[in-house]
């Protein structure tokens, strides 16, 4: 999934010790496989660059402008890993206590900006972004386009 998520949506540009999702050039950079301690946090990072690229005008069209800290930068980040923690359980990706832990470090991180507004963490993932049984309209782009690949190609990576 993840590499034909490279080849037709959003491009993966492998290196460098930083992952993050450039809207400028629509592309999600992220460290090698192996400089990641395990399978599961190289997934979680890259499900949650996937969770950004689903906001490029080509797919849903979101702001992406929030600068670092404001109420948009947030609430983009909330959206992002929501949608990493949905779509590692829709694939199979066993997560331990530990990762638990990160993504519950990483969310208490916006707690201040959470704090301001209570209905950040709703309009986040809440019921007015649903799309199908559960997830935010991020979750259902990336499950929709997971439904058109063949079975072999959903946990493929590079």
């Amino acid at each position: 999934m993840i590499s034909n998520w490279s080849e037709n949506e959003s491009k993966i540009v492998y290196g460098g010790s930083q992952a993050y999702y450039s809207k400028a050039s629509d592309e999600i950079h992220l460290p090698i496989r192996g400089d990641f301690y395990d399978l599961q946090e190289f997934y979680a990072t890259a499900l949650h660059e996937i969770g950004h690229s689903t906001g490029h005008t080509k797919r849903l069209s979101r702001d992406l402008s929030g600068k670092f800290g404001s109420p948009e930068y947030a609430m983009e980040e909330l959206r992002a890993e929501i949608a990493s923690v949905f779509l590692e359980q829709d694939f199979g990706v066993e997560v331990d206590e530990s990762a638990v832990r990160n993504n519950s470090a990483y969310i208490q991180h916006w707690k201040t900006v959470i704090q301001k507004d209570p209905n950040l963490h709703v309009q986040a993932g809440g019921s007015d972004n649903f799309n199908g049984s559960r997830g935010t309209k991020e979750i259902g782009r990336v499950r929709g386009y997971r439904n058109s690949l063949s079975r072999g190609d959903v946990i493929e990576c590079r």
